[in-house]
């Protein structure tokens, strides 16, 4: 109900070990911009740490598009790919290049991996500041039979909810890509995760669930009676706070 937007996310691979012992694995994400103020706000409620951003993303090679770069099998309508985001001003990330369909050294620990969900952290502090809610929250990777068959995928048990279309697959090897990012006076992404190697780039299109979470780990922390009131209900809007993971510096 939102629309069609652009949207850039970092994304880490992190886990949480429980008081029971049991160890939970997900993707993280530090930083996500996008281009729609609603959705950005609709984001944070979920606990995605979202801004707002300018952000194009094209494919081109001269062929008209179905919407998923490919007429059937693998003849592939795209050879060249564009990306840019910049905010406040200042361009963040930019990579552009051309699909050389190679085969990468790597892929990311999540990928293809139904031991990793997504990790989501957020903090939802009272109208009037008195106390603050910390929620760790997991989404897991595979959904019931009954939310697939809701949402058109096959009636069949240990359905991923992120189901990428292998058709679509597209890679480019680190000679192939013009790569920059860098942090500005208003974003730290650039000084927080620098890049230390460039592996290459992955492209896919996909089908996505988003079931239910659950909280893996919540605490309640509440102030004294100075801070009562210091605030009026909703003055401010949602008022959440998004903590980095440990070793990503303050």
């Amino acid at each position: 109900m939102l629309g069609p937007y652009g949207e850039m996310g970092i994304t880490v691979a992190a886990s949480f070990k429980g008081a029971d012992g049991k160890t939970t694995y997900g993707g993280y994400y530090p930083y996500m911009y996008l281009t729609q103020d609603a959705a950005v706000d609709a984001g944070r409620v979920l606990g995605f740490p979202k801004k707002e951003a300018f952000i194009r993303v094209l494919e081109h090679g001269g062929n008209p598009d179905n919407g998923y770069g490919v007429y059937d099998g693998k003849n592939y309508q795209f050879d060249y790919f564009s990306f840019l985001m910049i905010r406040n001003g200042y361009v963040i990330h930019s990579a552009t290049g051309k699909y050389d369909d190679a085969e990468l050294s790597a892929r990311p620990a999540f990928y293809g991996n139904t031991d990793y969900g997504r990790l989501n952290m957020k903090v939802v502090t009272a109208p009037d500041i008195s106390s603050s809610e910390w929620q760790l929250v997991h989404l897991p990777s595979l959904v019931d039979k009954g939310l697939a068959t809701a949402m058109g995928r096959p009636d069949t048990e240990g359905t991923h909810r992120f189901q990428v279309k292998p058709e679509s697959i597209r890679t480019a090897s680190p000679q192939s890509i013009d790569w920059f990012m860098q942090a500005t006076p208003y974003d730290n992404l650039g000084h927080e995760l620098p890049a230390k190697e460039m592996i290459g780039l992955m492209t896919f299109s996909f089908d996505l669930i988003i079931p239910a979470g659950e909280v893996l780990w919540t605490e309640t922390y509440y102030r004294d009676a100075t801070w009562a009131g210091a605030a009026k209900p909703y003055r401010f809007g949602l008022r959440h706070r998004f903590p980095k993971p440990v070793g990503l510096g303050a």
